[in-house]
C-alpha cells in the first residue's frame, strides 16, 4: 500500500512539473504525428522526453539565432522516442522492401552492376531552413 501511495504522489509530483504551453504542445504534436499510447504512465514518459527534445531544439535554435550554430532544428516524428525505441524504427531490419516479391532494398547492390559515379556536392553558403512541423520552435 505505502508503495501505491508513493507512486501516486511521484506521478503527480511529475505530472504537475509542465507548463500549461508544455502540455499544450503536447496534445499538438501527437494531434500532428497520430502518437497514442498504452496508458497514462507510458504517456508521461513520452512527454517528458518530448519536452526535453524541445527544450534542446529551443536553445539549439537560439544558438543559431545568435550565429553561433549554421542550422537549426525543429520536432519530428521521432521526437518522443528513448533511443531504443528510435534504433528499432530506423533500423533497415524493420523496415518494409521496396519489391517485397524479390525483397531486395532500394540501395542493395545488383550483383554484376556497376557502381553509379559519385556526385559531387556544393557546399551551401546560407543555412538551409528545415520544413514545419506545425510547432514554433520559438
Amino acid at each position: 500500500m505505502k508503495k501505491t501511495l508513493v507512486l501516486i504522489c511521484a506521478w503527480l509530483v511529475v505530472v504537475n512539473t509542465f507548463t500549461p504551453e508544455e502540455k499544450y504542445a503536447w496534445v499538438n504534436y501527437k494531434a500532428l504525428y497520430n502518437k497514442v499510447y498504452e496508458d497514462k504512465d507510458e504517456d508521461l514518459m513520452h512527454l517528458s522526453i518530448f519536452v526535453r527534445s524541445r527544450n534542446l531544439i529551443n536553445m539549439h535554435n537560439r544558438l543559431f539565432k545568435e550565429g553561433i550554430v549554421p542550422y537549426k532544428m525543429a520536432l519530428n516524428k521521432f521526437s518522443d522516442l528513448t533511443n531504443t525505441e528510435f534504433e528499432k524504427k530506423t533500423s533497415p531490419q524493420n523496415q518494409e522492401p521496396t519489391n517485397p516479391s524479390d525483397g531486395t532494398w532500394p540501395d542493395t547492390p545488383v550483383p554484376n552492376e556497376k557502381p553509379a559515379s559519385p556526385i559531387e556536392i556544393t557546399p551551401i553558403d546560407e543555412p538551409v531552413e528545415p520544413p514545419s512541423v506545425g510547432i514554433p520552435a520559438d
